[in-house]
């Protein structure tokens, strides 16, 4: 269950470079995970 830390780091880090969650919505598969 590391996978999940590293994938929640990664959106936050995409979170704080765009700042709206733009870039999460552009990629689904982060959205969905």
């Amino acid at each position: 269950m590391r996978q999940s830390i590293q994938l929640y780091e990664i959106l936050k880090f995409f979170e704080r470079k765009k700042p709206g969650l733009k870039g999460a919505r552009r990629s689904p598969q982060f959205s969905k995970r």
